[in-house]
């Protein structure tokens, strides 16, 4: 069996998962449902997926993480670590699309309804979403935006299939949502092929897709 072992790191949504595929195939992924775990749990998961497994990270042949648009705090520390394991410049760094691997998650779903479009939505703050449509094959058709519920309802038809994790109020739509259904799985699987197609990034240039500017919280406010 070939050993094309690649990581993959799921940080950008409400969850933190892991999963450790050969090629395109999984073979372990650990995934907690738990918000703002990341920053305890991720290097935790990886080491404890590898060790079930009797691998150790040189033997990582590729790192996927998802690379937002997403949680800012989940956005960098996935980047960060993937950034560390890649660093040597033997393991290749892989981003993917966080809208992207949604719609990769919800493709059969999509295809089961007979849906014309997927519409991935993510939560953003405050009563902004971020949006984008993709073909039942997953591929994108719009680049990503940003937008209220209300604004959204003007665009979507009756026919689209609209994914996403948070509560979405538009009742004429195909739909999922309170629902997450991406994991680390998904971003292996999608990592593997575009790895195939040659987009990998150098680690030390790497930056998420935050799509807008990050501000700070501060405490007490």
């Amino acid at each position: 069996m070939n050993e094309n072992y690649i990581l993959a790191l799921e940080t950008a949504t409400n969850v933190c998962s892991v999963c450790l595929a050969n090629g395109d195939f999984p073979l372990v992924e650990h995934t907690i449902y738990i918000p703002n775990s990341v920053d305890q749990m991720l290097a935790q998961i990886a080491k404890r997926i590898l060790d079930d497994v009797y691998l150790t990270f040189d033997r990582l042949f590729a790192v996927a993480v998802s690379s937002g648009p997403g949680s800012f705090t989940g956005l960098r520390i996935g980047a960060a670590f993937a950034k560390g394991l890649c660093f040597d410049g033997k393991t290749k760094l892989v981003p993917v699309p966080t809208l992207s691997a949604m719609a990769y998650a919800c493709l059969e779903l999509a295809q089961v309804v007979d849906a014309e479009r997927i519409v991935v939505v993510l939560h953003s703050h405050k009563d902004i979403y971020y949006f984008q449509f993709f073909d039942t094959e997953g591929k994108e058709t719009t680049q990503v935006n940003l937008c209220t519920i209300d604004e959204l309802r003007e665009v979507v038809k009756d026919n689209d299939f609209l994914y996403s994790p948070s509560t979405v109020d538009i009742q004429r739509v195909k739909k999922l949502d309170k629902t997450n259904l991406l994991t680390a799985k998904h971003i292996a699987q999608l990592g593997w092929k575009l790895f195939t197609v040659g987009t990998t990034v150098d680690p030390a240039e790497f930056v998420p897709s935050y799509h807008q500017q990050f501000t700070p919280k501060l405490k007490g406010k």
